[in-house]
């Protein structure tokens, strides 16, 4: 059975966003990229900015960019 070595952008998705999510302090790409480190930069940085697309969507959370690095926030409205 084939197995693939890097995980498909959804897993990866969900990765960052529990990393963003669970972080007391802003994450930045670099932080991410350290955390990752078995993923390609280009990689991670794809999947952040669909992660980012995906929240835009009306709702109560938004992903934000903040001291250098990203945050899951509530929105102000």
């Amino acid at each position: 059975v084939y197995q693939p070595t890097e995980p498909p952008m959804s897993e990866l998705k969900a990765v960052l966003e529990a990393l963003i999510f669970a972080s007391p302090e802003p994450l930045s790409a670099k932080a991410l990229y350290k955390l990752l480190e078995t993923e390609p930069k280009e990689e991670i940085d794809a999947a952040l900015e669909d992660l980012k697309r995906d929240y835009e969507r009306p709702g109560g959370l938004q992903v934000v960019e903040i001291a250098g690095g990203f945050r899951i926030v509530t929105r102000p409205e």
